[in-house]
């Protein structure tokens, strides 16, 4: 909302301001311009508030020297590339519920190695953990009733942009 009211407001001063042929020419850049500054902003801003803490953590708590903590940081992020694109096309293989399912009941794994399943503070962890089976949480439930209204949506194909995919239909 914030937004849309920022943009109206530039476009009225620049239509206002300029001449139609001078706005028809180049002043319709002037907000797109603004609006990808603010973006490019915005991303750096988000970017680096999310790794503060991770990063600081690594450094401060661990003891990892600067480099190794960008190191693993950058690591960290390949390995959630990677998993992106691997769960992209391991949802067209086998589908979206049963990946998401598999995700909730394999989270509990490195929990379980590591000891340090009741030191979370998660409540829904720790009761995955100690159950047989990870009991989706309602978010997953909603997530799956979502992806059950539109069976022929292909994720990895959504995600990477090639060929595109309609709510409901398959588009060659």
């Amino acid at each position: 909302m914030p937004g849309s009211v920022l943009a109206v407001v530039l476009f009225t001063i620049l239509s206002s301001e300029l001449t139609p042929e001078a706005f028809k020419q180049w002043g319709w850049r002037i907000p797109f311009l603004f609006g990808a500054v603010l973006t490019v902003a915005g991303l750096n801003v988000t970017g680096f508030v999310a790794q503060a803490f991770g990063m600081s953590y690594l450094s401060t708590q661990i003891g990892l020297t600067s480099t190794q903590t960008l190191v693993t940081t950058l690591t960290m992020m390949g390995v959630g590339l990677f998993a992106l694109l691997f769960g992209g096309w391991l949802c067209d293989r086998i589908g979206a519920i049963r990946v998401l399912y598999l995700g909730a009941s394999t989270t509990r794994v490195p929990l379980l190695i590591n000891g340090r399943a009741d030191y979370t503070g998660n409540f829904s962890i720790v009761t995955a953990t100690r159950s047989r089976r990870a009991v989706p949480s309602r978010a997953v439930r909603r997530v799956v009733s979502w992806l059950r209204e539109y069976p022929n949506l292909r994720s990895g194909q959504w995600m990477m942009g090639s060929r595109p995919t309609t709510l409901g239909s398959r588009t060659p």
